[in-house]
């Protein structure tokens, strides 16, 4: 349940931070957006990972080598990701740029497949990419 609650909450907060981008924060130049909003994150994460020390909980940090790599790697595609959204909406609207988002889920499966071990899409997943498809097609074309 926990999952299924956290991740709903993260859709949420997505869904706001679109808002604000498309209606607050579009005429600024996104790199300044991002070294606010990144001071701002940096100093989150450092006060929430104390919390975490001082509470006692486990703490799996990355140590070697190869999970700092993939650490700098996950920042970077997470910097430019962002950037894509935020220039989308220079010239679109919250409607578009989050229909388009549907697709995520797609382009998460392909990802995977691409790691050893990560395997086909099942009949599920395939029939929830076709409505997908679907739902980004209608969404467009009635928008």
């Amino acid at each position: 349940m926990k999952p299924i609650i956290f991740t709903l909450g993260g859709c949420i907060l997505y869904g706001m931070m679109n808002v604000i981008a498309e209606q607050k924060l579009r005429g600024f130049n996104i790199y300044a957006v991002y070294v606010y909003s990144y001071i701002c994150m940096l100093t989150l994460s450092v006060i929430l990972l104390y919390v975490s020390k001082i509470r006692g909980e486990e703490m799996c940090l990355p140590a070697s080598l190869h999970d700092f790599g993939m650490t700098i790697a996950f920042a970077v595609v997470f910097f430019f990701a962002n950037v894509f959204i935020l220039k989308a909406y220079k010239d679109a609207t919250v409607f578009t740029v989050t229909i388009l988002m549907v697709t995520v889920p797609v382009f998460a499966t392909a990802f995977r497949m691409a790691f050893p071990g990560g395997g086909l899409p099942n009949l599920n997943q395939i029939i929830g990419f076709v409505f997908a498809g679907l739902a980004v097609f209608f969404s467009i074309r009635g928008g």
